[in-house]
């Protein structure tokens, strides 16, 4: 991790980010574990790691990319078997219901809108379909608001905007963007020559956008950070031989949460950390023990009001 003075400074803003974001206390964490080749599966556990709790449990079908809604109480996610849709649940597992069943279309990645009345989400197949969607939480009224193959969208708090992963199929390369949340031009955010951004996240007071990244041509995914507007990009992270993504915020906005994936705590896996929002602090919130926990991936924070 980086350390010192020149990082205290360069990530000095993010002192406090939580401030404006109306008393949200920090809840449970929402991921996904799989192992021992069983399918993926929703769990989960308070910041520290300690009482794991399954929500979903099924030996057909697999449930990830859990999403809580702005009060904590709902969790959307995607359900597979032979498409994936969008389902949504309490925030104790109970009361699954099917959100979307498009014949032949793969839904992935939701996201609320800050008042909770929408769930943004990603086409990822058919091509013809793909970009990024709105659709209401009773599953009315979708509408598309980007066309390409674009993926992880995050609504900005204030509502206006919609942070996305665009990948380039020409190049090879992924680029963070953003669109009024109503449709219109995108706007790239980051798109160094050969470096690919991923996996963008605001900040819960809108100020930030968290991300993915290799670059500087490292060849290795870690965290960064950048102002709303794309300017005054920090890196968080810096950890050699582990790659790093699928980062979100804790409501309060002082924390981070993260996959990282590499050869470490006694296996080849992908585990899940949380640290300051800087980078610092770093703690492991899962654990491998040889296949039965090869992934815990896709985190996400509850935010308690």
């Amino acid at each position: 991790m980086l350390r010192g003075s020149l990082l205290a400074a360069a990530l000095l803003p993010l002192v406090g980010l939580g401030s404006g974001a109306g008393h949200v206390r920090n809840g449970r964490i929402a991921y996904v574990h799989v192992g021992n080749g069983k399918r993926f599966q929703i769990y989960t556990a308070t910041a520290t790691g300690a009482h794991r709790h399954p929500l979903t449990a099924s030996h057909r079908y697999s449930s990830y990319e859990p999403a809580y809604a702005p009060r904590g109480k709902r969790i959307a996610f995607v359900r597979a078997y032979k498409q994936s849709d969008l389902w949504t649940m309490n925030a104790d597992g109970s009361h699954k219901r099917n959100l979307t069943s498009t014949a032949h279309v793969d839904e992935i990645a939701p996201a609320w809108s800050p008042d909770g009345k929408e769930l943004v989400f990603a086409v990822e197949s058919p091509a013809a379909l793909q970009g990024i969607w709105v659709v209401g939480v009773d599953g009315r009224g979708s509408r598309q608001v980007t066309n390409g193959d674009d993926t992880h969208p995050s609504w900005s708090p204030d509502g206006s905007t919609i942070a996305l992963q665009r990948h380039d199929a020409a190049t090879q390369i992924d680029s963070v963007l953003v669109v009024p949340a109503a449709g219109g031009t995108t706007t790239t955010l980051s798109g160094e020559p050969a470096v690919s951004d991923l996996d963008p996240a605001w900040s819960p007071d809108g100020s930030h956008i968290l991300f993915v990244s290799d670059r500087p041509d490292t060849f290795q995914l870690d965290l960064w950070v950048m102002s709303a507007d794309g300017s005054n990009v920090h890196r968080v992270t810096n950890t050699p031989n582990r790659d790093e993504h699928d980062p979100a915020w804790s409501p309060d906005g002082r924390r981070i949460v993260y996959s990282g994936m590499g050869s470490f705590h006694g296996a080849s896996s992908s585990q899940l950390y949380v640290s300051k929002a800087d980078g610092t602090n770093r703690r492991v919130l899962t654990h491998a023990c040889g296949e039965c926990a090869y992934v815990n991936d896709w985190p996400s924070w509850q935010p308690l009001r």
